[in-house]
């Protein structure tokens, strides 16, 4: 990606409850200045590029939200969202913002707008009808939001260039390609100087040919590295920006999503073996005739073939000694005339041999492209691509002794809770530094670019209340303080 005639790279985590958070209590809530300033710190010192947040563009439905109700602006929601704005500028952030989502979660999405005109939530084709008066409602509460005059900065929010990319959308899953143009059209008619990307679950030809998108992306749950590859690919072949807006840094997405495919033919083995007497066992028998074909029968009736006589009888009459003499080895030969299969037989097969081969598909098609490292390897070796994010990060609570957690699996916390978790953030860092050091490809130092030097990364440690000692990191990267929990955090 090309930003201010550079290389930038977008790099970092998703925060996404900076504008509206439903991990603490009251539920949801806005999350203090303390809060927001810990978990944009920790990003900067991850080396992050860029911070993704979806509450603070998908704000609606909500007493709290930026529009708690048709056009009814909330004020101190805007102003939540602007000192969020101001604090990653602080720290050298550039931000990604969502602006409408396909799930109804707390923070309001698409279904919201429809429900505001009493229309059905499964009137999802209403929404991107741009000729509907919901249509009409979207882009004016896109408006607001972005000629908001954040009162922290002094500058209209379209007009800050913190704000690097507006999405049309978290994981949209059926956008008409003419509701995408317009509401591209909409930001970029407002903010003539910030990105657009399209808010589209994947890849679509339809949007790589809108003039107006200038990014598009794709999330991994699990990362697959072959996907990102023939992703980025596609996109550089209409000239767009392309980056993985959200993947898995965990890895636990990888064992489950692929374990269920080899449970079939497991599964499958145990219910023939205590569950198939009435189709077992199966006597495959030796027709001798001319075509050598084989026929099946249950063993419960394995009475003689009626047509053996009368077909011996014929061959018998034939002038071709030769096929007698074979139908004669036949009958001396009974067994090579039939196979009889025991459900113990089948089990063993599927076991032996259908369960390894099951797993070697899996691994080739599938398992051999994901994981972290694996994934990590190939996005910074791509060429093609701007980047990644991965979901999710999260600090401390109010009171800064506990950390706040979320349901989904996906929770990081800096610099990890346990040694596996270390582990992925030690890698996550070094995956920052080698894409930071790519942003300035003609330098010999490796310090990143955007006045932000991994060499200055230290904390004045005298105004901050810390859990941990600072000790040396094993990142490679200098010392770092491992940031538990802080009152104000200057770089």
């Amino acid at each position: 990606m090309i930003n201010d005639d550079q290389i930038f790279k977008l790099i970092g985590p998703n925060i996404y409850w900076l504008g509206l958070d439903e991990n603490v209590n009251p539920s949801p809530s806005y999350p203090s200045q303390s809060r927001i300033l810990e978990a944009l710190a920790t990003a900067a010192l991850m080396g992050s590029t860029v911070v993704r947040s979806t509450t603070l563009g998908i704000s609606v439905g909500h007493q709290l939200s930026v529009w708690p109700s048709l056009n009814s602006t909330n004020q101190e929601a805007l102003k939540v969202i602007g000192f969020t704005i101001s604090a990653a500028q602080r720290y050298g952030l550039k931000l990604i913002i969502p602006l409408t989502d396909q799930y109804d979660y707390y923070h309001g999405g698409y279904k919201t707008f429809l429900r505001w005109r009493n229309l059905s939530d499964s009137s999802e084709s209403v929404f991107y009808d741009t000729k509907s008066v919901v249509h009409q409602d979207f882009l004016s509460y896109i408006s607001v939001l972005l000629n908001y005059i954040n009162p922290y900065t002094n500058l209209a929010i379209k007009d800050d260039p913190t704000v690097l990319i507006w999405e049309t959308g978290n994981e949209l899953s059926k956008p008409a390609k003419r509701w995408t143009e317009s509401v591209s059209n909409h930001i970029h008619q407002l903010a003539p100087n910030q990105f657009v990307a399209s808010g589209r679950y994947g890849l679509d030809k339809d949007d790589l040919k809108i003039s107006s998108i200038d990014a598009v992306t794709n999330h991994f749950y699990p990362p697959r590295t072959d996907h990102f590859h023939s992703d980025s690919k596609l996109a550089a072949k209409y000239n767009k920006v392309y980056y993985a807006g959200e993947f898995d840094w965990s890895g636990r997405s990888k064992a489950w999503g692929q374990l269920g495919w080899v449970l079939i033919p497991v599964s499958l083995s145990i219910l023939i073996l205590f569950l198939g007497k009435k189709l077992f066992p199966i006597r495959i028998n030796w027709k001798p005739d001319s075509k050598d074909r084989y026929t099946t029968s249950n063993s419960k009736n394995l009475g003689v073939n009626k047509n053996f006589n009368t077909d011996l009888h014929a061959r018998q009459c034939s002038p071709s000694p030769s096929r007698f003499n074979l139908i004669a080895d036949n009958q001396n030969n009974p067994k090579d005339r039939s196979i009889l299969i025991q459900q113990h037989h089948v089990s063993i097969f599927l076991l032996i041999f259908v369960v390894p081969l099951t797993v070697c598909i899996i691994y080739f098609s599938s398992i051999q492209y994901t994981g972290l490292e694996t994934f990590l390897n190939g996005a910074e070796s791509n060429q093609d691509s701007s980047g990644d994010l991965f979901w999710s990060l999260f600090g401390h609570d109010d009171q800064c002794c506990d950390w706040v957690e979320h349901s989904d699996g996906y929770t990081l916390h800096y610099p990890g809770k346990t040694n596996d978790e270390r582990g992925s953030v030690a890698r996550l860092i070094e995956h920052n530094y080698k894409m930071r050091s790519l942003m300035n490809p003609k330098s010999s130092s490796n310090k990143p670019s955007n006045n932000f030097d991994s060499n200055q990364l230290s904390i004045k440690t005298n105004k901050m209340n810390f859990k941990l000692q600072t000790r040396d990191d094993w990142f490679s990267f200098g010392s770092l303080v491992n940031l538990n929990c802080s009152q104000s955090l200057n770089l």
